[in-house]
């Protein structure tokens, strides 16, 4: 599979995020879509605007050419829903293979953003992609999460947890995952599914250990490696 290490974002021709440069290494066969954030080139002083963020992306599908290239570049074509789903996906940048650009495409529907405000309200808008990939091999942990909608309760709650409090039951109470009802626990969980910059916090934790509060579109996370598994 390929990790998605960089990517160049346009919305509707009128603004542009130019990619971060990042060197990765070429590793392995897993296809996982692993957005970074870029810089932007345009900035709004309008708190009432922001840019769709990525939240989560899902494995593409196995590359069906045999390469000796260390990337490739391939451009989507995403629609972003007002709740941060994606509606539409179409590759502008065909890879030969109908089969592999349909199976990508169902991949890139399942991606989740926080969606762009307008106004301070959700909005839906078009984004187009141009994603570099590199070969690497999936990163497998068992984690659990804890999402607070504002960063003050989410400080508060880590505070808590240094203390000595439940992570469960602080899941349990306060979460606004879905994993709320099992305590927190997403279980085993590519870790490649998450941007680079919160994937490579959580890759440092051991068993038992839980990371700071991390931005996660509109959410701050707390995320734990439980101590069973991977």
């Amino acid at each position: 599979m390929f990790r998605v290490v960089r990517f160049c974002v346009g919305i509707s021709g009128s603004f542009r995020i130019s990619p971060r440069r990042e060197v990765d290494i070429m590793r392995l066969i897993v296809l996982a879509a692993l957005l970074l954030c870029g810089c932007a080139t345009f900035e709004s002083t309008d708190p009432g605007y922001s840019l769709p963020e990525v939240t989560y992306q899902s494995s593409l599908p196995p590359w069906p050419y045999h390469t000796n290239n260390v990337s490739l570049n391939m451009t989507f074509r995403i629609h972003v829903a007002i709740d941060g789903t994606v509606n539409e996906a179409y590759i502008e940048t065909p890879s030969g293979s109908k089969e592999w650009d349909a199976l990508a495409m169902a991949e890139v529907r399942k991606w989740r953003y926080s969606p762009a405000l307008m106004n301070g309200k959700p909005t839906a808008l078009w984004l187009r992609q141009t994603i570099t990939m590199h070969f690497d091999k999936p990163l497998l942990m068992n984690i659990a999460e804890l999402a607070c909608p504002e960063q003050t309760l989410a400080d508060s709650l880590y505070v808590l947890l240094r203390s000595g409090a439940s992570f469960d039951s602080l899941a349990r109470e306060y979460s606004v995952a879905d994993s709320r009802a099992r305590g927190g626990i997403v279980g085993e969980m590519d870790l490649h599914t998450l941007p680079m910059r919160i994937s490579r916090e959580v890759a440092t934790l051991h068993r038992g250990e839980f990371t700071k509060p991390l931005k996660l579109g509109r959410q701050y996370v707390i995320y734990k490696r439980l101590s069973n598994g991977v």
